[in-house]
């Protein structure tokens, strides 16, 4: 039976409301959101779609944002990982989300407005203000808009997120995330003491557990708890100010993020420069030349303006004045980072990787992960077939749900699999970090995992490049097989 458009629409607000869908948005992530203490991985929650609503229409909705795949930092396992975030104070002036989400203010709603949080269309009013949307409310008069402020304001006032402790029957419900005692702060992360002296990290200040109702990777039940919990999204981008002519790109190495130019040419950084003042001119300036600014140009966020000595204007982020490379050739290289140990690409993301692994630029499938002699790494991942879906040759350029990778484990390359693929052996001591995770065996060898998904060689391949096991395929039940593709970073 098909569902009407409206329907599934009314019905995908509704879930999106009490945030199975769509969470809030994520707050400014800093200058580097995506770093995170050793031991802290990432996982995909996948959206969990309403019963009866059909593949069109879920496109659709997608297309236009009402669902998305959120990106959440995890525990060693891939199990999402939650802040502990009582809501804020509340008043008539608060964000239709913050209201909906909090059950104590949803019910003071629903008693002057019955069926108001299940309305699908204040899924885009969450960011306005009830007093914002009071035209929209027949009989919300001044007088009743001060009486519900009143009731609002009534409700529990949290203590400050930092010092608010889930302990007891909390804590067994919601594990705190503990952290060493010698844990060391690293970007929005830091450590908290607990009353029984333990340590936990926190993230943006907020303490960070996990959920005991949680049962394995990709999913985030939790979320939106008691309006009181809150998936700990990844933030993929960078929300900066940036001067005109100045972006933010992935190196072709796939080690960071970094400035670049207008051209697309990755920027760097001088150890010799002091704070706001070039020391690289003639010769150093040929060779690395500076960054120019229009005679104009003003302080824009963390970039400002800086006067060099020959008489140009040259843009500084956080104080440190900002080059090129003549040595890089083409968009994306940075041949220039490291040089003389003083001269370094303006990164504002690092990524980790192992460091048995390298990025291979494949003529056909681009970068890819390999291991340091060149050989192509391979994940193994798995396709179901259906009326709307295609060949399996359609998938070469995806990276997979990293949900598929921790269902399959090291189960899906076992006895006979074994004498052509080979395991991405870790050292016994390996810890998992970011897309990193490390597994283990049946034999106890422990594995390198990549979003997921355990790492193998194909025996096969001779010379550093060659991707012979890409797109070799096993039909498992006649309707799901499982496939070999070269693992993209």
């Amino acid at each position: 039976m098909r569902v009407s458009a409206s329907l599934a629409f009314a019905a995908i607000g509704a879930v999106m409301l009490n945030g199975s869908i769509l969470g809030q948005p994520a707050a400014a992530a800093g200058l580097a959101p995506l770093a995170a203490p050793m031991g802290v991985t990432y996982s995909t929650v996948e959206p969990q779609i309403p019963a009866g609503i059909d593949a069109s229409q879920i496109a659709l909705a997608r297309s236009m944002g009402y669902i998305r795949n959120v990106d959440v930092f995890a525990d060693v396992n891939g199990m999402t990982l939650y802040t502990y975030n009582p809501a804020p104070k509340l008043s008539v002036d608060s964000t239709i989300g913050a209201l909906v989400d909090n059950e104590d203010s949803k019910a003071v709603l629903e008693k002057h407005f019955p069926g108001i949080s299940s309305n699908p269309a204040l899924g885009q009013a969450r960011g306005l203000s009830l007093k914002a949307v009071k035209q929209f409310l027949p009989g919300l008069t001044d007088e009743k808009l001060a009486g519900i402020d009143k009731e609002l304001g009534a409700i529990e006032v949290p203590l400050d997120p930092a010092n608010a402790m889930c302990v007891g029957e909390c804590a067994t419900e919601w594990p705190p995330f503990l952290a060493a005692a010698d844990a060391q702060p690293t970007g929005l992360w830091s450590v908290v003491a607990r009353p029984d002296g333990s340590h936990q990290w926190a993230l943006d200040g907020k303490p960070v557990h996990s959920y005991s109702k949680d049962d394995k990777p990709g999913v985030a039940k939790g979320n939106k708890a008691e309006g009181k919990w809150e998936q700990a999204e990844r933030v993929d981008s960078l929300n900066m100010l940036l001067p005109v002519g100045v972006s933010i790109n992935e190196t072709l190495k796939y080690d960071g993020k970094v400035l670049v130019n207008a051209e697309g040419r990755t920027l760097y950084t001088f150890d010799q420069d002091k704070p706001g003042v070039s020391v690289c001119v003639g010769q150093c300036a040929s060779m690395w030349p500076p960054l120019e600014a229009p005679r104009l140009a003003v302080s824009v966020g963390d970039f400002s303006v800086i006067d060099r000595t020959d008489g140009l204007k040259q843009w500084a982020y956080n104080g440190q004045p900002l080059y090129t490379f003549v040595g890089d050739e083409e968009k994306g290289t940075a041949n220039g980072d490291g040089v003389a140990q003083v001269w370094h690409q303006a990164e504002l993301v690092r990524y980790y990787f192992p460091d048995v692994v390298k990025i291979l630029q494949h003529p056909k499938h681009g970068p890819m992960l390999a291991t340091l002699d060149g050989h192509t790494l391979y994940a193994r991942d798995k396709h179901r077939f259906t009326l709307a879906g295609g060949s399996h040759d359609d998938r070469s350029a995806l990276r997979g749900k990293p949900s598929n990778g921790a269902e399959l484990g090291t189960a899906s390359c076992v006895g006979d699999c074994l004498e052509e693929f080979i395991p991405l052996a870790a050292a016994a001591d390996a810890q998992p970090w970011g897309d990193w995770t490390v597994v283990t065996r049946d034999d106890g060898m422990k594995q390198w995992a990549y979003r997921g998904f355990a790492l193998y060689q194909y025996k096969e391949d001779q010379a550093p490049g060659d991707a012979i096991a890409h797109d070799i395929y096993e039909l498992t039940d006649g309707r799901t097989g499982l496939y070999w593709r070269v693992a993209l970073p």
